[in-house]
């Protein structure tokens, strides 16, 4: 058990409300594994698994999340894409995720974040 200014672990938790996460990607198997691992942080609940823009869209209208774990590739829409319609409508804080590494994607996402 660890303590934090004064307070045990598990009575941080009774106070503290859980981050809750949305995760985004095409991808089943990317989609279990995040799933998976987030879950594990007592701090985090993961209000749902999106595998395309148009469900991860649903989901943020209706649950909307303290955090979104956004896939940058992904069929119909990419993840660029819709971070760029949702964060005019929704702005929520977005970690980008990807298996590849694109120069320009990246830069496209920074110059994204950093306009809003």
């Amino acid at each position: 058990m660890k303590w934090h200014n004064g307070w045990k672990d598990d009575e941080m938790m009774n106070d503290a409300r859980k981050i809750r996460v949305l995760v985004v990607d095409d991808s089943a198997l990317a989609r279990k594994l995040l799933v998976s691992g987030l879950s594990r942080d007592p701090q985090i609940q993961v209000i749902g698994p999106a595998g395309d823009a148009a469900s991860a869209y649903a989901l943020l209208v209706r649950e909307r999340p303290d955090v979104i774990t956004l896939d940058v590739e992904m069929p119909r829409m990419d993840g660029v894409t819709f971070l760029k319609q949702y964060m005019a409508v929704y702005p929520t804080p977005t970690v980008m995720v990807s298996l590849n590494n694109h120069d320009i994607v990246c830069a496209d996402v920074i110059t994204t974040s950093c306009a809003l």
